[in-house]
């Protein structure tokens, strides 16, 4: 996955083994029994071992025969992540796959098979086990992040721009979650900065009017008083022609406030950033305040 898309440096949800492993039955069974070490480099929760004594460490478990049906999928699905962090992804898949086959209602093995096929560059078998791991966690944050990490590989941008919203109303700590809705924002939104009453050009505008902020030169005066200016038209036209307009307004809705409702409406529609201000302003108005047939 492309690491500027990550939202934290380590991506893994690590099922970590347990160190019990059956220790009271270990005595009575003629396998080999696990020292410590082999443990802990199989868990790795701090990344204290190499990748090759993670996989040892993970072998040594698998091939003991001992631990329970959870433990011995999370000796797989460490296994899978070690074997994807040195590229070798189709060992990875495979140790993934045991480990869904042992405990296939756990979200993260789901989640950890995506980002394998993720990295390998297989964005849409990534999507279906980002989809597996959602439907069996929709909170799962990380899971939708990934997702739209693998729509905007393929380009399909409403869908990345869907997903790292609901990242970020999940995880509203990260700033990645707003950079990513910004970033695919501005490439769903066709270059209109060649027009002066575009959304795309007043839009900063008109958060600064709600915002009471005063104008620092001659240009950024023009553009509030211009956002302003078609906001108040707006307003005072709409209340004359409601047949043609479609809205209506409560009695005393101010600039402002009609402004605020403008702005709403662009931010969950951003495909309308190259459209004419007064269209898009009609049209969040009509949406918000529909006139009573």
């Amino acid at each position: 996955m492309m690491r500027g898309l990550r939202p934290m440096e380590l991506l893994r949800q690590t099922i970590i083994v347990s160190a019990c492993l059956n220790i009271v039955a270990v005595a009575a069974l003629p396998a080999k029994a696990q020292t410590q070490q082999e443990i802990d480099s199989c868990g790795n929760t701090s990344n204290a071992f190499s990748l090759d004594l993670q996989i040892n460490g993970c072998t040594a478990i698998i091939k003991s025969k001992r631990q329970s049906r959870k433990d011995l999928a999370g000796a797989f699905n460490n296994r899978c992540l070690a074997y994807s962090d040195k590229k070798e992804f189709d060992r990875a898949i495979a140790d993934c796959n045991e480990a869904i086959r042992l405990t296939p209602n756990e979200p993260s093995l789901f989640f950890n098979r995506g980002n394998v096929y993720n990295d390998k560059g297989q964005p849409d078998r990534a999507i279906q086990d980002y989809d597996r791991a959602i439907r069996l966690n929709s909170n799962d944050a990380l899971a939708f992040f990934h997702r739209g990490s693998s729509w905007e590989k393929k380009n399909n941008l409403q869908n990345a721009l869907a997903d790292y919203k609901k990242y970020s109303e999940l995880n509203p700590s990260d700033p990645d979650g707003p950079k990513a809705v910004e970033r695919v924002t501005k490439a769903l939104a066709p270059q209109s900065d060649d027009n002066p009453a575009s959304v795309n050009t007043l839009l900063p505008a008109c958060k600064k009017i709600v915002a009471y902020h005063r104008p620092t030169g001659t240009l950024e005066a023009m553009q509030l008083g211009q956002c302003m200016g078609m906001v108040q038209t707006l307003i005072t036209v709409g209340a004359v022609m409601k047949s043609d307009f479609g809205f209506c307004l409560p009695e005393g809705f101010t600039t402002k406030q009609a402004t605020s409702v403008i702005i709403q409406y662009v931010e969950a529609h951003p495909e309308v950033l190259h459209k004419h201000f007064v269209i898009i302003g009609s049209l969040a108005l009509k949406t918000a305040f529909p006139c009573e047939k």
